[in-house]
């Protein structure tokens, strides 16, 4: 407590404090949560204060947006790397969504790691639990656990591939806990979100790997996060008794049939287990190997170290298309690339084969590949 009454405690309004009424006060000082008031026509440095930290306007430009929770983002190395403004109530983006949150403008999605557990996260032996939100990761933080806050529960991951905070977190042989809200019950997205993490934390030698969603109720009262149970009287031996290593099923309400779900679908139910991925070279004439499914009765799962290589013989429909759009590299069109190296990954429907490329051009001019995920266990694309 010497070490609190030291610290400069930031102002915390009477609302913001029963807001994080699940969070321990030594956690909320550590943290530095802090409200910030509503500027008045004669002074204007609290809106200014946000807008240099690069708070977006849309969040900050009506005074009915104040007093707001300003909340400190720490990453795992315990480096203070970003933050988050809460307005009084949620503010429509220039998209028109109603948000909760807003981050600093250009700010990519980051790990956070309350400053105690800092030390915790390179330790194997110490679980870790993983949630969705600063406040419901500092709840259970308050609880003794070792807890990793994820932006959004897509953000452990960002467009180009797994955040780079993840080399900061040992993950082999550790166990992981992946606490979502309530609502993982009755949204797809969600629960789909909660299977590809746990995949991937499983990539990476994790084990066991729990899911958790969160009891969507207490004595019948309606909570939807961990630190809504926790306000609400439940206890964390309730909470740790709902994780199970069985995921959650995805398809627990009605859903778009997009795209994207039809080919998750074939890639998750058809080709789980029983298929490796294979990078080849493609050439002209519709002979192409990239992104053929290798029956794994035939080959085993690859390591690291190896690369597997075959050629199949594409439809005439997929060559019919490949042809239409040609290839296109940046968001630009590079007749070229057609015949470069490839990468096989997203599954693209045709009357015979289920291929699609990314391409890494052999032309000077696009030197770079085009970013996409790729499925759990893959290494690099193999060089000829």
């Amino acid at each position: 407590m010497s070490g609190l009454a030291a610290m400069a405690i930031p102002f915390l309004h009477d609302g913001h404090k029963r807001e994080l009424a699940a969070v321990e006060p030594a956690v909320v000082a550590e943290r530095g949560y802090e409200t910030i008031m509503r500027p008045s026509s004669s002074d204007q440095r609290p809106r200014e204060r946000l807008r240099r930290l690069g708070i977006p306007s849309w969040a900050t430009g009506a005074d009915a947006d104040f007093p707001g929770l300003l909340i400190r983002i720490y990453g795992p190395t315990g480096q203070r790397v970003s933050c988050q403004w809460k307005p009084r109530r949620p503010v429509r983006n220039r998209d028109g969504k109603p948000m909760k949150y807003a981050s600093p403008n250009g700010q990519t999605s980051r790990l956070d790691v309350h400053p105690r557990n800092t030390s915790a996260m390179p330790d194997p032996t110490i679980p870790l639990w993983i949630t969705e939100g600063v406040k419901k990761a500092d709840a259970l933080t308050s609880r003794g656990l070792c807890v990793v806050a994820l932006s959004g529960v897509y953000n452990w991951r960002s467009q180009h591939g797994t955040l780079g905070d993840w080399e900061d977190v040992t993950l082999k042989g550790r166990e992981v806990v992946v606490c979502f809200d309530s609502d993982a019950r009755t949204n797809p997205n969600v629960a789909r979100a909660m299977i590809r993490l746990g995949r991937w934390l499983q990539s990476k030698g994790a084990k066991p790997v729990r899911y958790l969603i969160t009891p969507a109720e207490v004595d019948g009262q309606p909570v939807k996060g961990a630190d809504d149970f926790l306000a609400a009287g439940g206890s964390l031996e309730e909470l740790q008794a709902a994780a199970t290593t069985t995921p959650p099923a995805p398809d627990i309400a009605d859903d778009t049939f997009t795209d994207a779900r039809l080919a998750e679908t074939i890639a998750d139910d058809v080709l789980t287990d029983r298929f490796i991925w294979v990078a080849v070279w493609v050439g002209s004439h519709g002979t192409v190997g990239a992104g053929r499914a290798a029956p794994m009765s035939r080959w085993p799962r690859r390591s690291d170290s190896t690369h597997w290589t075959a050629s199949a013989r594409c439809s005439p429909t997929y060559e019919r298309e490949r042809r239409r759009r040609r290839w296109t590299v940046g968001g630009r069109c590079c007749p070229r690339a057609g015949r470069g190296r490839c990468s096989a990954w997203h599954a693209a429907l045709s009357s015979a084969v289920l291929m699609d490329w990314t391409v890494t051009p052999t032309c000077s001019t696009h030197p770079r590949a085009l970013s996409t995920s790729r499925p759990a266990g893959w290494g690099h694309t193999t060089r000829y």
